[in-house]
């Protein structure tokens, strides 16, 4: 293995955690992975998401949904006309650490985003409504209950009493983070040049 360098990740140097908001209301980036097994059969089953519950919720607690879908969802977040004040489908930028800079609380599931999140230290919930299923055709390197760094809920009722209690289970975070990272600065970018192309690493 010593022709492997650890750099950390150049693409998270620019992450900047920021309380500076267009609002003050809390905001949750929502950013699920995709369903199928690939490209041509991406999507997500959003009849698993009750958004008229969602957004009463936000309208009780001064809050709001940022929704990112992966690229490979075509269709768009169903947010109807009288839910726009508090739901937003933003699915057309293409980087989600523009939008998780700003997060109060990032809800994934299977996705990769849930590093970055850690590196900010962002609180996180897991709707995992299909775990079992996942599990069976696709499975993970590790057991999922004992790996993601938040609390995982089954179903919207779970989720959404999640969210209004806070209960995330943000403690998990900085374990994954530490276990995960070695490097938690900004400078993985110069480690790259320093390292690989100018050769002076020791």
């Amino acid at each position: 293995m010593e022709c492997v360098y650890a750099t950390g990740v150049p693409r998270c140097d620019n992450l900047k955690s920021t309380t500076k908001k267009d609002t003050d209301k809390f905001t949750i980036l929502f950013a699920p992975t995709f369903r199928g097994n690939g490209k041509e059969s991406a999507h997500y089953p959003f009849e698993m998401l009750n958004l008229d519950k969602l957004a009463d919720v936000c309208r009780e607690n001064n809050m709001q949904v940022i929704f990112k879908m992966h690229p490979f969802i075509k269709e768009q977040v169903p947010i109807s006309d009288r839910h726009k004040d508090v739901l937003f489908d933003q699915s057309n930028l293409r980087e989600v650490n523009d939008i998780l800079n700003y997060a109060d609380l990032v809800i994934t599931d299977y996705s990769s985003l849930i590093y970055e999140a850690a590196l900010l230290d962002k609180p996180m919930l897991f709707y995992t409504f299909d775990l079992d299923e996942y599990i069976a055709t696709r499975d993970f390197y590790e057991p999922f209950e004992a790996f993601v760094p938040g609390k995982i809920v089954k179903n919207f009722g779970e989720l959404l009493k999640a969210i209004e209690e806070n209960d995330f289970c943000h403690e998990k975070v900085a374990p994954f983070r530490d276990k995960n990272f070695e490097f938690k600065d900004d400078k993985s970018t110069d480690r790259v040049i320093d390292w690989l192309i100018l050769g002076t690493k020791e």
